[in-house]
């Protein structure tokens, strides 16, 4: 596996499915994850790769958004 941007495509899909299911828009997750929006939006598309460690936060932050939402409905 090359890490060509091609590669990084179920990334970004998960990523933005992620995103949509917890209504949480791009650059809130950067400004949850201290990262630039530009980094959030290249993970979006694809072009770059999302780590390990970075995944772990991103899911961290997004399941945190998801519980207040639904606390909210309730």
């Amino acid at each position: 596996m090359t890490d060509s941007p091609a590669n990084y495509g179920p990334d970004a899909a998960r990523l933005r499915s992620l995103l949509a299911a917890a209504g949480v828009s791009q650059r809130a997750l950067a400004r949850a994850l201290g990262t630039h929006d530009r980094s959030v939006r290249r993970w979006a598309l694809g072009e770059r790769r999302i780590s390990s460690p970075t995944w772990i936060a991103i899911e961290t932050v997004l399941r945190s958004r998801s519980r207040r939402r639904a606390a909210r409905r309730a």
